[in-house]
């Protein structure tokens, strides 16, 4: 009990005491929501991170050896928050309309019986995914079990070894952070018990709906569209799903990427160095989960980079980023990297795939994986409909037409894989459009609501306001910046 404990707090504690250190430190729920919700991610990313790069030759002894440096860097960003705690302010007062209240309370209350639902599901089911057996979960459990971390090594590698315990699978170069993050939670249990490996996808739903909650209340979206989004996300029948089946990488995926993008719509409207490395953190971590993070990384990447260049640069940096990507790429070639391995795969057909019988096949696969299947309510439907009621708001704001410029790449990247590569064959057998789509899902939300931000809400910053004479004195200074 005690090491499932230490599994859960220290990771917390070190996500939201990290976003205290950057953001400042929370005032008004929704700042404790987004801090939470987004400090659950980070945490759990960086505690696995850390439990990777010491890479103890027993396990015996590293959840203590691990947990110890965890606890330190939580214990220096909390002291380091704290010290910043005078230069905060004060969020400002939002007036609450008739109803409103009530409305956040029921759709709250369909929430906690769809979190009873799922925490029943998770905590009584074994490891049930087939990519996580194959990927990353037969990792954790061969470390777990064996009580040693033995590098996982290609297969050549793994036939010649002599003394050294080595060992191999057909997945051996996929980036491990999630396998060292289901380790973690193994050490904790003291043993490989899958509920309680499983448990942290619960959480991930959890600080998903949290996090996204407080960072639209942080961006200027009022109470009850926030709520409304939220219950939206949080009821989806896939993303459901994969927190009922716990053990996929698409949710951990989905989150890193909004992280990422609600941390650089703060950092464009404040301006403050902390939201910068935020959205950075949650960038990093995309290749780190999951192969397809790289591609998402850069479908990201090029509209918010291009949003920091002057017009007239635009052309040029367009330029050095196709220089950039080509040597990155000629780069990977040569060092044989994982994913070079899998592109060659795919556009082979040596992963198992084939080509499309027909182009209309796919795209007809792909339209009925998202408007006509149960896999999403009336999510896309309606985000159509409000793209197109909204249009206005989305051309008068730059900031969200970087975001839905970066949903459109990833939308083209997923049209185009299926279409040219024999990933087809995942296409009309609706075994992976939907997965891929997953990942985007919490960013597309996030437009939606965004676009329902009252037109006082200036490019997402909410109004600055004013210390209260305490504060001032306690701060020696008044402080310039927003909530």
């Amino acid at each position: 009990m005690m090491g499932t404990l230490l599994a859960w707090s220290l990771p917390l504690l070190l996500g939201v005491g990290g976003w205290a250190m950057l953001r400042g430190w929370p005032r008004g729920a929704a700042a404790w929501s987004a801090a939470i919700g987004g400090g659950f991610v980070l945490g759990n990313l960086a505690t696995a991170a850390v439990l990777g790069v010491l890479h103890p030759a027993r396990l015996d002894q590293a959840q203590a050896l691990a947990g110890s440096v965890v606890a330190a860097l939580a214990l220096g960003a909390w002291w380091r928050a704290w010290r910043q705690r005078p230069l905060l302010l004060r969020p400002p007062l939002e007036p609450v309309a008739p109803g409103e209240r009530w409305l956040v309370a029921v759709l709250a209350a369909l929430l906690l019986v769809h979190a009873i639902v799922l925490f029943d599901e998770v905590r009584l089911r074994p490891l049930f995914p087939w990519d996580a057996w194959w990927v990353w979960s037969v990792r954790a459990k061969a470390w777990a079990l064996s009580g040693q971390f033995d590098p996982v090594v290609a297969p050549p590698l793994w036939l010649a070894q002599g003394e050294a315990l080595l060992r191999t699978g057909t997945a051996w170069n996929y980036p491990p952070l999630l396998a060292w993050l289901e380790l973690w939670y193994a050490l904790g249990a003291g043993n490989w018990n899958e509920p309680l490996v499983n448990l942290p996808w619960f959480g991930l739903w959890l600080a998903l709906l949290l996090g996204c909650y407080g960072q639209w209340r942080q961006l200027g979206v009022r109470r009850a569209v926030a709520a409304a989004g939220t219950y939206a996300l949080g009821s989806l029948p896939l993303l459901e799903v994969h927190v009922a089946l716990a053990g996929y990488a698409d949710l951990w995926l989905a989150a890193a990427l909004v992280i990422a993008a609600l941390a650089w719509l703060q950092a464009r409207a404040s301006g403050r160095w902390g939201d910068w490395i935020l959205a950075g953190l949650g960038a990093v971590a995309l290749p780190l989960l999951k192969f397809e993070g790289t591609v998402w990384l850069l479908c990201l990447a090029l509209p918010l980079l291009a949003d920091r260049l002057p017009r007239t640069w635009r052309r040029w940096g367009l330029g050095l980023a196709i220089v950039a990507i080509a040597l990155v790429t000629a780069l990977s070639v040569l060092l044989d990297l994982g994913w070079v391995r899998l592109a060659r795969d795919l556009l082979s057909g040596a992963s198992g795939g084939r080509t499309a019988s027909s182009s209309f096949a796919v795209l007809r696969a792909l339209g009925e994986g998202l408007f006509a299947q149960y896999n999403w309510h009336l999510l896309w439907p309606l985000l159509g409909v409000l793209l197109a009621w909204r249009w206005d708001a989305l051309r008068r704001a730059p900031e969200l037409r970087r975001i839905a410029l970066a949903l459109l790449l990833g939308l083209g990247f997923v049209v185009a894989l299926f279409l040219l590569t024999p990933a087809a064959k995942w296409a009309e057998s609706y075994t992976a459009v939907n997965r891929l789509v997953l990942q985007w899902v919490g960013l597309a939300v996030s437009l939606g609501v965004l676009l329902l931000r009252p037109s006082t809400a200036a490019s997402g910053a909410l109004k600055p306001v004013t210390l209260a004479p305490a504060d001032t004195a306690a701060a020696g200074s008044p402080s310039s910046a927003s909530e």
